[in-house]
């Protein structure tokens, strides 16, 4: 490799050269040799030749029509080059899209060192930042491009390289696409519940300080080496309730209900060692609406910190609770507590009861009623009030099943599905089975029918500890309130910096035709906004409360602030200031105004908590 290239990646990408260095000492692929035009070109080695990946004449003319003949879509910013080659058309494509934005993608490391030996980084990327990719490091800078770009990226790949490498083109293309889905999945997710998870987290967060937190207070011996049952409200929940109460009524197994499967359970005479539950929309308290009208008081809720505050009001039964990664109340008031662990936010509550079981030390999970797909196009076991109607057929996805069959599914369950892999995935210390009938296929399950468990798996009765949620809380309420109490002088710093800054952001609309022959005046008008911004940005009540709120508005701002800065025009720099910048501004200030009631509820429940602990 040049030297020059060495260097440059030392400061730019070591990860790149560290990769680059130790494949060094494979099999050369490819060959740099001179043209009769006295141009450099490229040969990779392919099916026992060597194929050109320019012309072996005159690469720059090639490449020339190459580029004439593509054209950036209005949609998209930034263009991902699949295949270095001798990087001539990267020069070309910058030249036809200056305002664009590049990276290259390189599929083959030991073609790249090749490359490297004869081409130099610095002279054709200029002092451009351009990042270098390899199969190694795709996933996670495919991740990055997309939110950097706002998912404005379009891909350029050299003919060459789209014939020779073509299931790493496909996978490239299937990862966009994933990604993709992923990104509007979050974004729909934070837009839908972004508000709710801090107004949950403040109202339930007395009840978080009154309760045991089942990752902190519980006694894990209770858990360490036994198995756990997670039963979720898919169809094939109905041929197992017989199953479930035998093994309910020898204690053989810990039963921790997900989602709806309480109702299906309580039907049929079952009540199981835990409800969980984590939804933060308001309807959530109708899954255990059944619980209440019942009057059963003998089942211990336990409760994501940012579960919808309705499903709390008026549970009879014991509450224990666990902090959610999409909790940021709760992380600042606890912070004075010894790290206390959470779980991270998931696609659906088995998930996040996955997590806790895993946390909790057990040694065995066993899956029912998780079909994560449709049985007769049914979604739900029979039992549960609502959702009673057949899917449509419209946007069905195949999947096999435990049985080798065809099942049909939803992207929502995909995505349930491959998020569960995942975990199981980093578990090994956990056996997990599904037993599912007719269920999609886990990968890293092993399928056994919940008959053959009781018969070869569940020889011991009677291990479960019938009271492991009967333990204090110990959160030292007195700091939890020191903090309370930084929060609010945060609140009321931040509504006098709101009000200047509202005043500096009327400023620049009102006035901006003054400033025509003298934008020195409005420049300083900017400056004295970034000075003002800066402190609302680091304020402790922002950051705690609002912000998480605004998550979504936020990450559109971030990606056009570097637009705003870059506007050299002063009336239009003024107009996307005000479009963007003051639009956020005033959705700040509307918020403020919008979270004083529950934050007011928040502080005049310290003294009646204060009350409750100290009897």
């Amino acid at each position: 490799m040049l030297i020059d290239n060495i260097n440059y990646l030392r400061t730019r990408n070591r990860h790149l050269l560290q990769l680059l260095n130790k494949a060094e000492g494979e099999e050369k692929q490819a060959e740099v040799e001179l043209t009769k035009s006295g141009q450099m070109t490229l040969k990779i080695h392919n099916e026992d030749s060597y194929k050109y990946v320019h012309s072996k004449y005159n690469p720059s003319r090639e490449i020339d029509k190459l580029v004439d003949n593509f054209e950036l879509p209005e949609d998209k910013s930034h263009i991902l080059l699949f295949g270095f080659g001798m990087g001539i058309h990267y020069s070309l494509l910058k030249k036809k899209y200056p305002a664009a934005t590049f990276s290259i993608y390189e599929p083959d490391l030991s073609v790249l060192n090749v490359i490297l030996s004869h081409v130099s980084l610095a002279d054709v990327l200029q002092k451009d930042q351009v990042p270098l990719i390899v199969e190694e490091t795709v996933q996670n800078s495919v991740s990055s491009l997309l939110k950097q770009h706002q998912n404005k990226v379009e891909v350029f790949s050299l003919p060459f390289y789209q014939k020779t490498y073509q299931d790493k083109l496909d996978k490239l293309y299937q990862l966009l696409v994933n990604q993709l889905k992923d990104k509007r999945s979050d974004l729909g997710t934070n837009a839908s519940f972004q508000k709710r998870w801090t107004i949950n987290a403040m109202k339930n967060f007395p009840s978080v300080l009154q309760t045991p937190n089942i990752l902190r207070d519980i006694d894990f011996a209770a858990f360490k080496d036994k198995s756990a049952i997670i039963v979720s409200a898919g169809p094939s929940l109905n041929e197992e309730f017989e199953n479930l109460k035998y093994i309910k009524e020898n204690g053989m197994a810990y039963i921790f209900s997900v989602g709806s499967a309480i109702n299906a359970l309580i039907e049929n005479d079952i009540l199981p060692d835990g409800i969980c539950t984590y939804d933060p929309q308001a309807h959530n308290y109708k899954v255990i609406q059944k619980v209440k009208d019942k009057n059963i008081s003998t089942i211990p809720l336990i409760f994501g910190s940012t579960a919808g505050y309705e499903t709390l009001h008026d549970y009879q039964g014991p509450l224990v609770h666990m902090i959610t990664n999409q909790d940021t109340v709760s992380s600042y008031l606890l912070n004075d507590e010894e790290k206390v662990d959470m779980v991270s936010d998931a696609p659906s509550i088995a998930l996040i009861t996955y997590q806790m079981l895993a946390k909790l030390g057990v040694k065995t999970i066993y899956l029912v009623g998780q079909n994560l797909s449709f049985k007769d196009r049914y979604r739900y076991a029979t039992g549960v009030d609502y959702g009673k109607e057949q899917v449509k057929e419209d946007n069905l996805i195949p999947v096999q099943n435990v049985n080798g069959d065809t099942v049909w599914t939803n992207e929502g369950y995909n995505r349930m599905r491959k998020s569960l892999e995942v975990y199981i995935q980093q578990t090994p210390n956990i056996d997990v089975y599904n037993t599912t009938m007719e269920g999609a296929v886990i990968d890293g399950t092993t399928f056994l029918t919940l008959s053959e468990v009781i018969a070869n798996h569940f020889t011991e009765h009677h291990i479960i500890s019938e009271q492991w949620y009967a333990k204090e809380s110990y959160y030292d309420v007195e700091k939890v309130f020191k903090r309370l109490d930084r929060l609010s002088h945060s609140q009321k710093q931040l509504e006098r910096e709101l009000i200047e800054v509202i005043q500096i952001v009327d400023k620049v609309y009102n006035s901006q035709s003054q400033y025509i022959d003298n934008s020195n005046k409005l420049e300083k008008l900017f400056i004295k906004f970034d000075k003002k911004f800066k402190k609302i940005n680091s304020n402790r009540f922002n950051r705690i409360i609002l912000s998480p709120m605004l998550r979504v508005q936020i990450e559109a701002l971030t990606a056009l602030l570097p637009k705003i800065k870059a506007e050299t025009d002063v009336l239009n720099k003024a107009d996307l200031f005000y479009k963007h910048l003051g639009t956020y501004i005033y959705q700040l200030n509307h918020l403020m105004k919008e979270i004083e009631v529950y934050f007011v509820e928040l502080r005049e429940n310290k003294v009646r908590v204060k009350e409750e602990v100290s009897k």
